[in-house]
């Protein structure tokens, strides 16, 4: 419950471990399991994540955007590592600081980095011996793995981004 007679900047402030302008600023109050931290308004008690209340105090207006971590430190709540984005901004910081779950980090996923590995390897090889022709099916017995699985990992749908 909020505190009376301290302004809700001042309590939201005081919940903040603040370094310096480049470093993050922690949020040291309650946060969830991914540790958002979160932080109830002071006139009608409503939550919100610490690091929207942060970039609310910075731009104002958040015009239905998303606020995007640039330190990808989900309790920083400086002000200088938060900006403004859509959900594919947002996906797209994702793989490109390799946080996704791509290739066997993805639980779904049937195959692993090394199985992947031979089969791109060893697909190759049968297009440039011009020995394609059944070469999926040979994949898939070989790794215990459907065709459709192996057509996704030579095709690049899968396992394009995985370090394999």
């Amino acid at each position: 419950m909020p505190r009376k007679g301290i302004s809700e900047i001042d309590r939201y402030w005081s919940k903040v471990d603040k370094k310096n302008d480049n470093e993050c600023w922690l949020w040291l109050a309650s946060k969830d399991k991914d540790g958002y931290g979160w932080f109830t308004l002071k006139e009608n008690h409503k939550t919100i994540q610490a690091h929207r209340y942060s970039a609310l105090l910075k731009y104002i207006d958040l015009q239905n955007k998303l606020v995007r971590h640039t330190c990808d430190n989900p309790s920083c709540v400086n002000p200088n590592h938060l900006i403004l984005g859509s959900p594919k901004d947002n996906s797209k910081d994702m793989i490109e600081r390799n946080r996704s779950l791509i290739g066997e980090l993805n639980p779904n996923s049937k195959a692993t980095n090394a199985q992947a590995s031979d089969i791109i390897e060893q697909y190759e090889r049968a297009i440039i011996s011009g020995q394609k022709y059944g070469i999926l099916e040979r994949l898939a017995k070989k790794h215990n793995l459907s065709k459709q699985i192996i057509y996704r990992i030579t095709s690049g749908q899968q396992f394009k981004k995985a370090k394999i």
